[in-house]
């Protein structure tokens, strides 16, 4: 498509789509503020098509990586100050921070023994109602934890003067990421560093879950980039404190932590973990309790076994496994896809581990392989986990990890007419693209994909 414009339409072309890529993503982002209900999954469709073709309009414009920068700050701005409409974890997260506040532990109570046994100021059951698993312990780490308290402060039991300023960490952490992103770029694969930001920049799945929405997982992977940077830069203690940090808003990088581990070799690790380790005891010290520990773990643990939300594998051998054994196995299934995804990290760490003196676009292709294996491994798979395997394939192969971050969306369909019930259709379609282009990327065109594509 870039191509295109360049020859037969020349800069003006170009100029007019992104004019109107720009306007197109505008649109959207305010009809999503004003619009967007979860329940009407047809609605939602309608605001996300502009979104996606104004990202499609705007991906081959050819701007530099400061415009891009400044093009998905002032867009994510948009959405500063709008209740979370396709998610209520903000809401669990402004909880953590209130009791946090008051003097109790988030970790040792659930919201529903908060409500019932205790009284807590600007604890009320209208807001309890709004949490999403009031019989669960909380399992956010603890740098996310010391933002929700801050947060909490702030608003002092306003929820909506909390969800701001939440937005307004979220907003800091995505201008860090932009700006790491585009350092990792410049200093290990520079003819990708303009299209790279960009591609993060105006996706519309990273900005309506991060600023829109109110997750971290925009901070997550911008800790994760932040380390890739400093292993290039060979400050591997750095390294290990941005490590833990990712850590500490999502548990996430644990599992990939072997990875990092494998490529630095014998020669580096101990630099690099004597940046993790007291990194992430200092994180955690909060945490320091046997009985915080045994909830958060059995939070985690119910966490895995018990929810069901857009899957892939796991719904496709689950519900052929009565075929085979007449019963319905997903308890079995479940656990053993987890070890699938252990033993493909470990093995890939094995693998960079034996190779000497590689690049650091080693490591990150291995962060894209095992992240995106574990998706696709995992029992619950929400929207905004996408946004990892689309930070870790800038400047590899992002054909198939910008077509999920698009095609991911269609698991709102989970909500549909305000119940909770899985819309396979939709389901099938969006993994069908995905592993299609997955397909294509690894075996096919042996990885070359991104080098014909309109991307490039």
């Amino acid at each position: 498509m870039s191509q295109y414009f360049k020859i037969r339409y020349g800069r003006l072309g170009r100029m007019l789509a992104l004019s109107v890529g720009i306007l197109l993503l505008a649109a959207g982002l305010v009809a999503y503020r004003m619009y967007a209900v979860r329940t009407d999954f047809y609605g939602l469709l309608a605001i996300w098509a502009p979104l996606v073709t104004g990202m499609l309009l705007v991906l081959p414009s050819g701007i530099g990586s400061g415009y891009s920068m400044a093009l998905g700050i002032i867009l994510r701005c948009l959405l500063l100050g709008a209740l979370p409409l396709l998610s209520d974890d903000t809401y669990r997260f402004l909880w953590d921070g209130h009791l946090w506040n008051h003097g109790i532990h988030p970790f040792a109570y659930t919201p529903r023994t908060v409500l019932d046994t205790m009284q807590v100021p600007g604890i009320t059951k209208e807001w309890f109602l709004l949490l999403n698993s009031p019989d669960y312990h909380t399992v956010y780490p603890p740098l996310g934890q010391f933002l929700f308290r801050i947060a909490a402060f702030g608003a002092n039991g306003h929820v909506p003067t909390g969800v701001l300023y939440l937005q307004f960490f979220i907003l800091a952490g995505e201008i860090t990421t932009l700006w790491v992103l585009r350092q990792y770029l410049r200093q290990t694969n520079p003819e990708w560093t303009n299209q790279g930001v960009l591609l993060y920049a105006v996706n519309p799945l990273v900005m309506v879950e991060t600023v829109g929405n109110g997750h971290f997982e925009g901070m997550m992977a911008g800790c994760m980039l932040a380390t890739l940077l400093f292993l290039h830069q060979r400050r591997d203690g750095m390294a290990g404190v941005f490590w833990a940090a990712g850590v500490a808003v999502k548990l996430l990088p644990l599992l990939f932590l072997p990875l990092v581990i494998g490529w630095l070799g014998w020669r580096r690790v101990g630099r690099f973990l004597a940046g993790f380790i007291p990194a992430n005891l200092a994180f955690f010290l909060p945490l320091a309790d046997l009985d915080v520990l045994r909830n958060m773990q059995s939070s985690v643990h119910l966490y895995f076994q018990k929810f069901e939300f857009n899957a892939s594998l796991y719904y496709l051998f689950s519900h052929v496994s009565p075929w085979f054994t007449g019963w319905y196995e997903g308890a079995t299934i479940g656990p053993v896809l987890g070890q699938v995804t252990v033993f493909v990290v470990l093995y890939l760490a094995f693998w960079l581990f034996k190779q000497k003196d590689r690049p650091v676009r080693d490591v990150q292709t291995a962060l894209l392989i095992a992240s995106t294996l574990y998706l696709l491994n995992a029992t619950t798979v929400h929207p905004w986990y996408v946004i990892i395997p689309l930070a870790c394939s800038t400047g590899i192969a992002p054909v198939f990890a910008v077509a999920w971050s698009v095609v991911v969306f269609f698991s709102y369909s989970h909500y549909i007419g305000g119940g909770r019930q899985e819309q396979f259709g939709w389901i099938a379609l969006e993994y069908a693209v995905v592993i299609g282009l997955i397909i294509r990327t690894f075996y096919l065109s042996k990885g070359k994909v991104a080098n014909d594509f309109w991307l490039k």
